[in-house]
């Protein structure tokens, strides 16, 4: 008899502790009204950038805007696109010249876009996010294809000048060919916080 009270003592246990568990985590009728403050548009207007940032979208948005001022010729806002650091470069705007003949037609289409990057944080803020997006399969109505690459710091509390895009590399898929926009980068990519 003792050991019979034992096993219900303890599968009453049991079953108070599932049923405890099992509120707190959200698993009834409120759980989708208390779940809602926290959807990703929330977190995004309620914090600040440097403390929390979403990077697939804020590339895919820079993606976006860079893809638009190529197609589009537009080298003034090709150039508002450019960190500081690479705007000072001797040659720029013959690069980003080179880059707008490069670059034919009006995109009809794109593959993949692939979107690596780094970050750094100190005291719950970011000091340094690094993204660098790979987009292929860019293809235009003048019949070519491109592969285009760039590297951006989002934030970089290290050097304010670098905030931006970084450098710019644009490949001719038929025959290998490249333009490269902010050529003196070379050695910095290595280390990219």
């Amino acid at each position: 008899m003792a050991m019979n009270k034992m096993r219900f003592s303890y599968i009453s246990k049991m079953l108070l502790l599932g049923v405890a568990l099992l509120s707190m985590t959200g698993c009834n009728e409120d759980a989708r009204v208390q779940a809602i403050w926290f959807t990703r548009e929330a977190v995004d207007a309620a914090l600040p950038d440097r403390f929390y940032t979403d990077t697939d979208v804020q590339a895919r948005a820079l993606t976006r805007k860079l893809l638009g001022s190529l197609q589009g010729g537009d080298r003034e806002k090709l150039k508002s696109l450019l960190c500081e650091k690479t705007l000072s470069i001797e040659g720029i705007d013959e690069q980003i010249d080179e880059a707008m003949r490069f670059f034919e037609g009006e995109i009809t289409s794109t593959g993949i876009e692939l979107n690596g990057g780094a970050r750094s944080r100190r005291n719950w803020r970011y000091t340094a996010i690094h993204i660098y997006p790979c987009i292929s399969d860019v293809k235009t109505d003048k019949g070519k294809t491109y592969e285009v690459n760039y590297s951006a710091r989002l934030i970089y509390d290290k050097d304010k000048s670098q905030e931006g895009v970084m450098k710019i590399r644009i490949t001719d898929e038929a025959n290998g060919r490249t333009c490269t926009i902010g050529e003196y980068w070379k050695q910095e990519m290595d280390s990219p916080l």
